[in-house]
């Protein structure tokens, strides 16, 4: 979903997720909107296709949320924000019982966008497998 700057932010992981590495497995959106607030967005139900918030929902409900995060300034202007989130910190904490090995994951940022009609943001989605 094109944002009120006029870029299209994007989901993007970066390192493997895993119930038993020590790495991080960051998920991030990045084209964001400085200063503004989002989470991370996930399913293991499967992905989605539906009309959401003048976007489209990439992942199957019932979702899960993570903490909000607040964009840091890395990029270009005018949408020099960015997103990350260490997911295998989330796998290893034991919170959502979900998260096992050769669990499939369906993932997208969901942001605030005070300029846009709905008052969101969205980026595009992201799958993967959980590794042991």
């Amino acid at each position: 979903k094109v944002n009120s700057a006029g870029c299209t932010p994007s989901i993007v992981g970066v390192g493997a997720p895993s119930t038993t590495a020590g790495k991080r497995f960051l998920i991030g959106a990045v084209q964001v909107l400085e200063q503004s607030t989002g989470i991370l967005i996930y399913g293991v139900h499967g992905p989605a296709t539906a009309a959401f918030q003048g976007g489209t929902l990439c992942v199957m409900p019932p979702l899960q949320r993570t903490p909000v995060q607040s964009s840091r300034s890395l990029g270009s202007p005018p949408c020099a924000g960015i997103f990350a989130y260490d997911f295998n910190a989330r796998i290893r904490s034991g919170i959502d019982p979900t998260l096992v090995f050769g669990r499939q994951v369906w993932a997208q940022y969901w942001m605030r966008d005070a300029a846009s009609p709905s008052g969101t943001g969205l980026t595009d989605g992201l799958s993967f497998a959980i590794c042991p």
